[in-house]
């Protein structure tokens, strides 16, 4: 039998589905909603450096996000 079932996040190839899902369920995963303008300010900063990037309300996103999931 060939892995055909693989993890979203890792990318690891398994036999199972079961397996594949635990897989996927023991990585810290966060999910940050965001507009599609921000996350193409927010690739196209970490490709370029550019902080011209980096409105204000991508900023507040972010950091709101990161102060919900500190330990």
């Amino acid at each position: 039998m060939t892995h055909k079932l693989k993890c979203f996040y890792c990318g690891k190839y398994y036999k199972t589905e079961d397996k594949a899902r635990e897989c996927e369920n023991n990585h810290d995963v966060v999910m940050i909603p965001m507009l599609r303008e921000d996350l193409n300010r927010l690739v196209n900063f970490i490709a370029t450096g550019d902080r011209e990037l980096l409105t204000e309300r991508l900023s507040r996103t972010l950091f709101r996000y990161m102060r919900a999931v500190k330990d």
